[in-house]
């Protein structure tokens, strides 16, 4: 569920779960839904640069270096 802020909002678990399955297969209208504009990923710091920028962008970086880095990149949640 969207709100007038411009990111998910509901249920964490659902969220969570978007999150990871989106690093896979989402596209950018996925990550700019999840992720708030100032979000800032913590493990960035032996990613690309181009994934050290605050907001969608930056995570939307991070799963296509992951992409490139692992053939048919996927999660199964448990």
């Amino acid at each position: 569920m969207n709100n007038d802020l411009g990111f998910v909002s509901g249920d964490q678990r659902s969220i969570v779960v978007r999150s990871i399955l989106a690093m896979a297969d989402g596209s950018s209208a996925d990550f700019d839904e999840i992720y708030h504009p100032a979000a800032v990923d913590r493990e960035n710091l032996v990613q690309p640069p181009s994934s050290r920028v605050p907001g969608p962008a930056g995570f939307r970086s991070t799963a296509e270096w992951l992409r490139g880095a692992f053939d048919e990149l996927h999660y199964e949640i448990h």
